[in-house]
């Protein structure tokens, strides 16, 4: 979350308030970024949902 916040020039408290301030949390706004990669290599890979599974999980 530093590094997004330091991206978008504010502070970690600053980000948090701006994103309670529509209505999402950084962890929602990760778990949708991650479904929808996930969604893209299912799509378009030759990759099985366990071998996606285990490319997200290595990552955490």
């Amino acid at each position: 979350m530093e590094t997004i916040a330091d991206e978008l020039r504010m502070s970690p408290r600053t980000f948090q308030r701006r994103l309670k301030e529509s209505g999402t949390t950084y962890q929602a706004l990760l778990d949708e970024v991650r479904r929808e990669a996930a969604c893209r290599l299912l799509g378009n890979t030759d990759l099985d949902a366990g071998e996606v599974a285990l490319r997200w999980a290595s990552r955490s």
